[in-house]
Protein backbone atom coordinates (compact mmCIF):
# COMPACT_ATOMS: atom_id res chain seq x y z
CA UNK A 1 0.00 0.00 0.00
CA UNK A 2 1.64 3.42 -0.92
CA UNK A 3 0.02 5.79 0.57
CA UNK A 4 1.58 8.99 -0.71
CA UNK A 5 2.26 9.02 -4.66
CA UNK A 6 5.85 8.33 -6.14
CA UNK A 7 5.79 11.60 -7.77
CA UNK A 8 6.48 13.05 -4.76
CA UNK A 9 10.02 11.43 -5.36
CA UNK A 10 12.34 14.19 -6.71
CA UNK A 11 14.32 13.30 -10.19
CA UNK A 12 17.67 13.33 -7.73
CA UNK A 13 16.08 10.14 -6.01
CA UNK A 14 17.27 8.44 -9.07
CA UNK A 15 20.72 9.36 -8.33
CA UNK A 16 20.74 8.59 -4.49
CA UNK A 17 24.23 7.23 -3.27
CA UNK A 18 23.16 4.91 -0.07
CA UNK A 19 19.73 3.46 1.07
CA UNK A 20 19.97 3.44 4.42
CA UNK A 21 17.49 1.59 7.11
CA UNK A 22 16.37 1.04 10.91
CA UNK A 23 16.45 -2.28 11.37
CA UNK A 24 13.78 -3.32 14.33
CA UNK A 25 10.43 -2.91 13.07
CA UNK A 26 11.55 -1.91 9.80
CA UNK A 27 13.80 -4.18 8.19
CA UNK A 28 12.98 -6.98 10.63
CA UNK A 29 9.34 -7.96 12.00
CA UNK A 30 10.01 -7.83 15.37
CA UNK A 31 7.00 -5.89 17.11
CA UNK A 32 6.28 -9.22 19.04
CA UNK A 33 9.90 -9.35 20.21
CA UNK A 34 10.04 -5.99 21.32
CA UNK A 35 6.82 -5.96 23.18
CA UNK A 36 8.30 -9.17 25.19
CA UNK A 37 11.40 -7.66 26.09
CA UNK A 38 9.94 -4.30 27.00
CA UNK A 39 7.79 -5.86 29.39
CA UNK A 40 10.71 -8.27 30.82
CA UNK A 41 12.21 -4.81 31.36
CA UNK A 42 9.66 -3.23 33.09
CA UNK A 43 9.31 -6.38 35.44
CA UNK A 44 12.70 -5.68 36.04
CA UNK A 45 11.68 -2.16 37.43
CA UNK A 46 8.64 -3.48 39.46
CA UNK A 47 5.86 -1.93 37.03
CA UNK A 48 3.24 -3.06 35.37
CA UNK A 49 3.08 -5.28 32.03
CA UNK A 50 1.71 -3.14 28.45
CA UNK A 51 -0.07 -4.87 25.63
CA UNK A 52 0.42 -4.72 22.00
CA UNK A 53 -1.45 -1.24 21.32
CA UNK A 54 0.12 0.30 24.33
CA UNK A 55 4.36 -0.68 23.07
CA UNK A 56 3.36 0.86 19.53
CA UNK A 57 1.65 3.86 21.27
CA UNK A 58 4.56 4.71 23.72
CA UNK A 59 7.68 3.65 21.57
CA UNK A 60 9.64 6.47 20.60
CA UNK A 61 13.14 6.73 19.99
CA UNK A 62 16.05 8.19 21.15
CA UNK A 63 15.53 5.18 23.83
CA UNK A 64 15.71 7.34 26.79
CA UNK A 65 12.53 8.56 25.20
CA UNK A 66 11.08 5.33 25.77
CA UNK A 67 12.28 4.08 28.98
CA UNK A 68 10.89 7.41 30.59
CA UNK A 69 7.76 6.55 28.76
CA UNK A 70 7.47 3.67 30.03
CA UNK A 71 7.98 5.27 33.55
CA UNK A 72 11.35 3.98 34.34
CA UNK A 73 12.89 6.15 36.86
CA UNK A 74 15.54 8.74 35.49
CA UNK A 75 18.76 6.63 37.09
CA UNK A 76 17.42 3.85 35.37
CA UNK A 77 17.31 4.48 31.82
CA UNK A 78 20.74 3.11 30.40
CA UNK A 79 20.09 -0.20 32.86
CA UNK A 80 16.84 -0.32 31.12
CA UNK A 81 18.11 0.36 27.49
CA UNK A 82 20.89 -2.81 28.09
CA UNK A 83 18.44 -4.85 29.16
CA UNK A 84 15.94 -3.67 26.25
CA UNK A 85 18.89 -4.87 24.19
CA UNK A 86 19.75 -8.16 25.63
CA UNK A 87 16.82 -9.32 25.75
CA UNK A 88 16.21 -8.30 21.75
CA UNK A 89 19.47 -10.68 21.75
CA UNK A 90 17.28 -13.78 22.16
CA UNK A 91 14.33 -13.86 20.13
CA UNK A 92 13.93 -15.09 16.92
CA UNK A 93 12.29 -12.45 14.06
CA UNK A 94 11.69 -12.50 10.33
CA UNK A 95 12.12 -10.10 7.48
CA UNK A 96 9.50 -7.75 6.63
CA UNK A 97 7.88 -7.75 3.24
CA UNK A 98 9.54 -7.07 0.22
CA UNK A 99 13.27 -6.54 1.82
CA UNK A 100 14.49 -9.09 -0.37
CA UNK A 101 13.17 -7.11 -3.39
CA UNK A 102 14.90 -4.09 -2.05
CA UNK A 103 18.12 -5.79 -1.77
CA UNK A 104 17.39 -6.69 -5.43
CA UNK A 105 16.41 -3.35 -7.09
CA UNK A 106 19.68 -1.77 -5.10
CA UNK A 107 21.88 -4.28 -6.90
CA UNK A 108 20.60 -3.33 -9.83
CA UNK A 109 21.20 0.28 -9.11
CA UNK A 110 24.42 -0.09 -7.60
CA UNK A 111 23.48 1.55 -4.88
CA UNK A 112 25.04 0.53 -1.25
CA UNK A 113 22.97 -0.67 1.74
CA UNK A 114 22.88 -0.43 5.44
CA UNK A 115 21.58 -0.27 8.52
CA UNK A 116 21.43 2.66 11.15
CA UNK A 117 19.82 1.99 14.39
CA UNK A 118 19.35 2.55 18.06
CA UNK A 119 19.82 -1.24 18.51
CA UNK A 120 23.35 -2.98 19.30
CA UNK A 121 25.69 -4.12 16.62
CA UNK A 122 25.69 -7.33 17.65
CA UNK A 123 21.84 -7.90 17.98
CA UNK A 124 21.42 -6.20 14.62
CA UNK A 125 24.12 -8.61 13.14
CA UNK A 126 22.69 -11.72 14.86
CA UNK A 127 19.43 -10.83 12.97
CA UNK A 128 21.51 -10.89 9.68
CA UNK A 129 23.35 -13.65 9.91
CA UNK A 130 20.36 -15.69 11.30
CA UNK A 131 17.94 -14.31 8.63
CA UNK A 132 20.94 -14.71 5.69
CA UNK A 133 21.13 -11.61 4.56
CA UNK A 134 24.70 -10.23 5.76
CA UNK A 135 26.19 -10.19 2.56
CA UNK A 136 23.46 -7.55 1.24
CA UNK A 137 24.90 -4.76 3.95
CA UNK A 138 27.50 -2.94 2.86
CA UNK A 139 27.57 -0.89 6.67
CA UNK A 140 26.28 -1.48 10.18
CA UNK A 141 25.92 1.32 12.92
CA UNK A 142 23.95 0.45 15.64
CA UNK A 143 23.61 1.79 19.53
CA UNK A 144 23.40 5.08 17.58
CA UNK A 145 22.35 7.77 20.13
CA UNK A 146 21.39 10.52 16.96
CA UNK A 147 20.71 9.38 13.97
CA UNK A 148 20.89 12.34 12.26
CA UNK A 149 24.40 12.38 12.75
CA UNK A 150 24.89 8.61 11.35
CA UNK A 151 23.25 9.99 8.27
CA UNK A 152 25.07 12.96 7.67
CA UNK A 153 28.22 10.88 8.34
CA UNK A 154 27.52 8.16 5.81
CA UNK A 155 26.62 11.52 3.50
CA UNK A 156 30.17 12.42 3.91
CA UNK A 157 31.42 8.98 3.28
CA UNK A 158 29.20 7.80 0.42
CA UNK A 159 27.86 11.27 -1.08
CA UNK A 160 24.36 12.94 -1.12
CA UNK A 161 21.40 12.35 -1.58
CA UNK A 162 20.78 9.24 0.55
CA UNK A 163 17.45 7.42 1.71
CA UNK A 164 16.65 6.33 5.08
CA UNK A 165 13.60 4.08 6.08
CA UNK A 166 12.23 3.65 9.52
CA UNK A 167 9.26 2.89 11.62
CA UNK A 168 9.14 5.78 13.86
CA UNK A 169 8.82 10.14 13.26
CA UNK A 170 12.19 10.39 15.56
CA UNK A 171 13.46 8.31 12.35
CA UNK A 172 11.77 10.40 9.92
CA UNK A 173 12.72 13.59 11.54
CA UNK A 174 16.40 12.99 11.80
CA UNK A 175 16.93 12.01 8.09
CA UNK A 176 15.44 15.35 6.82
CA UNK A 177 17.29 17.33 9.14
CA UNK A 178 20.50 16.44 6.57
CA UNK A 179 18.00 16.48 3.83
CA UNK A 180 17.70 13.19 3.48
CA UNK A 181 15.28 11.10 1.42
CA UNK A 182 12.89 10.41 4.29
CA UNK A 183 10.54 6.69 3.66
CA UNK A 184 8.33 6.12 6.74
CA UNK A 185 7.38 2.12 7.17
CA UNK A 186 3.88 1.83 7.95
CA UNK A 187 4.05 -1.63 8.91
CA UNK A 188 6.49 -1.48 12.13
CA UNK A 189 6.49 -0.04 15.94
CA UNK A 190 4.33 3.32 15.24
CA UNK A 191 1.27 4.16 13.75
CA UNK A 192 0.62 4.88 10.22
CA UNK A 193 -1.41 8.85 11.10
CA UNK A 194 1.44 9.01 14.00
CA UNK A 195 4.21 8.80 10.90
CA UNK A 196 2.27 10.32 8.52
CA UNK A 197 2.72 13.89 10.51
CA UNK A 198 6.64 13.50 10.48
CA UNK A 199 5.73 14.85 6.61
CA UNK A 200 7.38 11.50 4.72
CA UNK A 201 7.85 11.47 1.64
CA UNK A 202 6.15 7.86 0.79
CA UNK A 203 4.39 5.86 3.57
CA UNK A 204 5.11 1.70 2.46
CA UNK A 205 3.90 -1.37 4.24
CA UNK A 206 5.89 -3.14 2.06
CA UNK A 207 9.45 -2.81 0.45
CA UNK A 208 8.49 -3.82 -2.78
CA UNK A 209 6.66 -0.62 -3.29
CA UNK A 210 9.97 1.28 -2.81
CA UNK A 211 12.05 -1.30 -4.84
CA UNK A 212 9.71 -0.85 -7.63
CA UNK A 213 9.78 2.85 -7.44
CA UNK A 214 12.95 3.22 -7.21
CA UNK A 215 13.73 0.86 -10.56
CA UNK A 216 10.26 2.95 -12.23
CA UNK A 217 11.61 6.20 -11.48
CA UNK A 218 15.24 5.54 -13.05
CA UNK A 219 13.38 3.86 -16.03
CA UNK A 220 11.35 7.29 -16.38
CA UNK A 221 14.14 9.51 -16.18
CA UNK A 222 16.30 7.71 -18.90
Amino acid sequence: MTLLTIAKLDPATTSIKAIVCDWNGTIVNDTDRALSATNRVLTEFRLAAIDHATFCDLFCLPLTDFARALSVPEKDCDQAIQLWNGYLCEGETRLQPGVQALFAAARTLAIPVGIVSAASETMIRRDAAALEIESHLDFVMGSVASKSNALREIGTLFGNPILYVGDTEYDILEAQKVGAVAIAFGGGYRPIPALLTADPVLVITDFTELSESLLRRLAECQ
